[in-house]
């Protein structure tokens, strides 16, 4: 049975990088603030993971992956913003069977696919990553964050004039 991924950089990589496209594409669909600079930040995170995981896969196959063309394939296919990660994915699962010398179907990568497992401490903190990332640039347009700042980004009771006004003297 053909895999996917063997290495566990090449497994981790490529789960990592769906995700982060996953996330990617659903906050820069929602009209949540901040959704535009969490595409435009977690997006090219997500293709340079999967392009890592498809480096280590490739290399452990004994070739040299920038001498290769597969390499840059993978590349270009890893920007496509929907089918992309399918399509690397896709032409993973064929370099894998065409270097164990098996048949393989297009149906087979299906199965494959689910036979991708990653390392669950990875994943937490990817998806801790994501989540805090999100919150924070979602913060930085927000009216409600904005209306509780002072100022300049100050606190409301920074400085001594604020002090002062609001009779808080020693």
């Amino acid at each position: 049975m053909t895999d996917i991924a063997y290495t566990p950089l090449g497994r981790n990589a490529l789960v990592t990088g769906l995700i982060g496209h996953a996330a990617a594409l659903l906050a820069g669909m929602t009209t949540a603030s901040g959704g535009e600079r969490f595409f435009g930040l977690v997006f090219p995170l997500a293709c340079l993971a999967l392009l890592l995981g498809g480096y280590a896969e490739l290399r452990r196959g004994g070739r040299l992956p920038w001498r290769d063309g597969r390499l840059y394939g993978i590349a270009a296919a890893t920007v496509i913003p929907v089918l992309g990660p399918l399509v690397v994915l896709g032409l993973l699962f064929g370099f894998q069977g065409k270097a164990r010398r098996e048949r393989i179907g297009p149906l087979g990568l299906f199965p494959a696919l689910a036979r991708l497992r990653a390392n669950g401490l990875v994943l937490f903190l990817w998806i801790v990553f994501l989540a805090a990332l999100f919150s924070y640039t979602g913060s930085r347009d927000d009216p409600y964050f904005k209306r509780h700042r002072g100022p300049a980004g100050r606190s409301a009771l920074q400085s001594l004039p604020d002090i002062g006004r609001y009779g808080l003297s020693g």
